[in-house]
């Protein structure tokens, strides 16, 4: 079984979230979930957890969201994201910033855990950005056998 077929989970309701072709993942993950980046950070994951659910009630009040589906088998990933800050010289420059987070969940990364700690992660720099919105995932194959994701971020 192939590494990436072996790393993510389908469920009923995801069946075409995941396509491979030639063991590379071609399709953007998470996009029925919404947050935004620019809040403070959480201390707990209980507290995140209530604020996504109501985040996402409020937006899209028919919309049953399952913060609790385990979305990749892995239990470590490298995430990758964008926001304006001063480069080397001192000056305003786009910042492509790469962080790797883990679970402790055997099963792999639950949505809830996953977004709570990209969210810690990444909020401080999203503060005074236009793209704070979660837009999903989408895949990228750096060989270096951990997945690794671009956060697709929106305005």
């Amino acid at each position: 079984m192939n590494f990436l077929k072996r790393i993510f989970n389908k469920s009923n309701n995801q069946q075409n979230d995941i396509e491979t072709q030639k063991g590379k993942l071609e399709e953007d993950l998470l996009e029925d979930v919404l947050w935004n980046f620019a809040n403070k950070k959480y201390a707990d994951l209980g507290t995140f957890s209530q604020a996504l659910i109501a985040y996402n009630q409020k937006i899209k009040p028919d919309h049953d969201l399952d913060i609790k589906r385990i979305f990749i088998s892995s239990r470590k990933i490298t995430v990758q994201y964008m926001f304006w800050g001063e480069d080397e010289d001192g000056d305003e420059d786009q910042i492509e910033e790469n962080f790797t987070i883990t679970t402790d969940n055997k099963k792999g990364f639950a949505l809830n855990d996953f977004l709570f700690q990209v969210h810690n992660q990444v909020c401080e720099n999203m503060v005074d950005e236009d793209a704070t919105f979660f837009q999903g995932l989408m895949p990228h194959d750096d060989d270096s056998g951990v997945p690794f994701f671009f956060l697709n971020q929106g305005s």
